[in-house]
């Protein structure tokens, strides 16, 4: 059913009404200690359930359509398949988990065969360790989980960052989802890390041109882009108003203690005694929505913030390794 108020709220004020997207940090314990890490925080605290209840029924009541379970690793949260049982029933959402397989057991597999709402992927920036380890840990282990959900016929994706030190190895991931029936290869953009200091590995316009090329090479593999990765998206077609960050218009984070962040890359935490207060009142919402469009750009896109450290600061600031950024913007940046 179309929802007739939250389309005109959309028109009227450039964001939803209410989150549309939820993404929750239910717990920062992690057993790896992965050098593209954005996290600021890392520890052995756990979302409290009940908190985790409230915020998936209140989401649910509103209209949320995306669910989306963050760690560290998530399936460490004592409460993970109880969180999953919470969605039975439910229709009209999705969840979205990604784990690096650490922790998978047959029991957490059948709660993930059961739960048809959810999109369970794992984690890997590199067909090969030598690759992989570049960016992240575990190589192993998360190879022994795909195996493990394949034995156990359970469906599953493949979540891969695109870096410069991994992008010469994006055919072979290509060839690895294929071979191992992955349901979806999802690409995202690299984003800050060591605690939003600096971005590792940047990427450029060739590297981003390579990777639209090699997906429309491979139709037989569903391969999917993230909506914040508006520099890959304009290869395939024309940008649209709603492309690009959905920080502050209708994206939302929860943290692991309760407060709320505009996204789980944009450390920007505050408390409210609700959500809905929260997305009404913010001040750093207020910021991103009144300069949320990159205005040194050919396409004036949503970018990214989390993608370097100038528009992380400061969120009217553009990114010079954006394909669609003017020759002036580019000098600029480099002078």
């Amino acid at each position: 059913m179309i929802d007739r108020e939250r389309i005109n709220f959309l028109k009227q004020n450039g964001y939803h009404k209410y989150p549309m997207t939820m993404q929750m940090e239910i717990t920062r314990e992690c057993p790896f200690n992965c050098p593209q890490c954005y996290k600021i925080e890392l520890g052995t605290m756990h979302m409290d359930f009940n908190l985790l209840k409230k915020m998936i029924t209140d989401g649910i009541r509103n209209g949320v359509s995306l669910f989306v379970l963050n760690g560290g690793e998530p399936l460490l949260y004592p409460h993970f398949i109880d969180a999953l049982k919470l969605f039975k029933g439910v229709d009209n959402v999705s969840i979205n988990c990604f784990s690096s397989g650490y922790g998978l057991t047959d029991e957490i597999i059948e709660a993930i065969k059961e739960t048809t709402q959810l999109r369970f992927y794992i984690s890997l920036n590199g067909s090969t360790d030598e690759v992989n380890s570049t960016s992240r840990q575990g190589y192993n282990v998360s190879i022994n989980a795909i195996e493990k959900l394949k034995a156990h016929d359970c469906p599953f994706g493949v979540n891969w960052v695109a870096r410069k030190d991994n992008v010469h190895d994006f055919e072979n991931m290509i060839k690895f989802c294929r071979d191992n029936k992955v349901m979806q290869f999802s690409v995202t953009s690299n984003k800050l890390a060591e605690k939003k200091s600096k971005i590792c590995q940047p990427i450029d316009d060739g590297d981003i041109k390579h990777i639209a090329r090699l997906i429309k090479e491979n139709p037989d593999v569903n391969i999917t882009s993230e909506s914040c990765f508006p520099q890959l998206t304009a290869e395939f077609r024309k940008l649209t108003e709603y492309d690009g960050c959905a920080a502050g218009y209708s994206n939302v984070n929860i943290s692991i203690d309760g407060e709320f962040l505009p996204c789980t890359h944009l450390y920007y935490p505050e408390k409210f005694d609700s959500l809905e207060e929260y997305w009404e009142k913010s001040e750093v919402l207020k910021r991103l929505r009144s300069c949320g469009r990159c205005t040194n750009c050919n396409k004036n896109c949503r970018h990214c913030k989390a993608m370097s450290v100038e528009s992380y600061n400061n969120f009217g600031e553009g990114i010079v390794s954006c394909r669609e950024a003017t020759e002036e913007f580019k000098e600029g940046e480099a002078s």
